[in-house]
């Protein structure tokens, strides 16, 4: 049977949770705390390798807060140098906010504050009907919670829990919850996240697009990941009331599946020094077989054109001119010739004599008669009267 790792970093201390099975929720194998400054990262995975042998991580969960990114570093390292894959990381600020949506469903309220104090800042989360929000504050700066109108307020972490129980309880009227051993409730979740994430990376078709990295398979599950980390390790280490508190009303059993919350993206702060994943499948080119090359037959040569001579133009002969005929002479003018003489017999009486003709010139027309004559419609009751 396969195991999965959880691991959490704090200021003080570095946590883990080994537990059976690939789900992250099964029974727990050894479990462990070891303060910071005297942590050997690659002797610690010795150890817990040596205990998991002959078995195989299936899994291996990382949660660290902002001040322990170098030793969060050298861990991640140790595990690469060992051959560990499947290392998923978990910020200290999305386990908390995962971790108050869990709380607030398996409680059945609508308005959750959760504390998850530690030695050096805290975290606060804040769940209502618009969201989640979750901020590092101070330690014993828990800010007004009651501007929030809680239903109840839990209280987890490896620092100073019972002082952050005496303040939130002077500072609302709602039930204070803690939890006993409530420091491995981040190792056992960063384990329940990592082994969901690698459960869909395992779900993907071989050879069908682009292999999801770990981190970017743990923005969707981180939430419901966590979820279900709040209903194990509140039932592993026991929710407690503190002293003088009524106990809140518990909608929901452990065993009974919760909704899962609205997935936020994951928060990477160190860089991954894993082996990065597989290179995506080179997609399948459908190959379409090259048409056949149709000869097509040559063009018939157009026929030749040849230019056929162009005949000389003939030259211009300007016709002989006509030979100059001069005019006849004009005639010779012969005057009329005299009548001739009538002869008289002697003795006869002589031939009367003929008288020239008389020429009568004829009397000319008035102006004023020709000026009417030429207008017609004068003329028509005017007739000029000439004098013979």
């Amino acid at each position: 049977m396969d195991l999965v790792l959880g691991l959490s970093m704090t200021s003080s201390s570095a946590r883990w949770v080994l537990v059976e099975g690939t789900t992250g929720d099964g029974a727990t194998l050894t479990r462990g705390s070891r303060a910071l400054h005297d942590l050997d990262a690659g002797a610690l995975l010795d150890s817990l390798m040596a205990e998991a042998a002959p078995r195989r991580v299936h899994a291996v969960g990382l949660t660290w807060a902002a001040a322990t990114e170098s030793a969060a570093s050298d861990v991640w390292q140790a595990l690469t140098d060992r051959g560990v894959e499947n290392v998923i990381a978990v910020s200290d600020i999305e386990a908390a906010e995962a971790l108050a949506l869990g709380i607030a469903e398996m409680a059945g309220c609508e308005r959750v504050v959760v504390c998850v104090a530690e030695p050096g800042p805290s975290v606060l989360a804040t769940v209502t009907p618009d969201g989640v929000i979750a901020d590092r504050v101070d330690e014993g700066e828990f800010g007004d919670v009651e501007a929030v109108a809680p239903d109840a307020v839990f209280v987890l972490g490896s620092g100073d829990v019972a002082g952050a129980v005496a303040t939130l309880q002077r500072r609302t009227d709602v039930p204070v919850i803690s939890a006993d051993q409530a420091d491995l409730a981040l190792a056992r979740g960063a384990a329940l996240a990592s082994a969901s994430a690698v459960a869909m990376l395992d779900a993907q078709p071989n050879g069908r697009g682009a292999r999801l990295s770990p981190t970017a398979v743990l923005a969707s599950v981180l939430a419901a990941a966590v979820v279900t980390l709040v209903v194990s390790a509140s039932a592993a280490v026991g929710l407690s009331l503190t002293p003088d508190t009524p106990s809140p009303q518990m909608v929901r059993s452990v065993q009974e599946p919760v909704r899962e919350a609205a997935p936020r993206p994951a928060e990477i702060l160190p860089p991954s020094p894993a082996a990065p994943p597989p290179a995506p499948a080179a997609p399948v080119v459908n190959e379409m077989p090259a048409p056949e090359a149709v000869e097509m037959p040559a063009p018939e040569a157009p026929p030749p054109v040849y230019d056929e001579p162009i005949a000389p133009a003939p030259e211009y002969v300007p016709p002989p001119a006509p030979d100059y005929v001069p005019p006849p002479a004009p005639p010779n003018y012969l005057p009329p010739a005299p009548g001739a003489p009538v002869l008289v017999q002697p003795g006869g009486p002589l031939p009367a004599a003929v008288p020239p003709p008389v020429t009568v010139d004829a009397q000319q027309p008035r102006l004023r008669d020709r000026i009417i004559e030429r207008i017609p419609i004068i003329n028509r009751f005017h007739e000029p009267q000439y004098n013979p």
